[in-house]
């Protein structure tokens, strides 16, 4: 007589990479695109900066295109030419060098 194996339910599944317009997106996509500001930089951007560092009640915030961009800012500011990171499948810390 065989071991009864376990059923899993199957999981909701939450989508890596894939758009999901439900509020203003579009427009503001769409914006981006009539007015060829699709880049690290323009209005959308140096708004986010202005209501981020509002949030935090400091005078300067700054965008990064991901964390690992914002820790080498962040160390280049302070002076420092070391940056640890993880990385993403292990979650090992590791040494790079700023390259700011």
């Amino acid at each position: 007589m065989s071991t009864p194996r376990r059923v899993i339910p199957p999981r909701r599944v939450i989508p890596n990479a894939v758009p999901h317009l439900a509020g203003n997106e579009w427009k503001y996509l769409k914006e981006c695109l009539d007015t060829n500001w699709v880049s690290s930089v323009g209005p959308f951007v140096d708004r986010f900066e202005r209501e981020v560092a509002a949030y935090a009640g400091v005078p300067h915030a700054v965008a990064t295109v991901n964390g690992t961009a914002g820790k080498h800012h962040a160390s280049a500011a302070r002076g420092n030419d070391l940056v640890a990171v993880e990385r993403q499948a292990a979650q090992e810390p590791l040494a790079a060098d700023a390259a700011v």
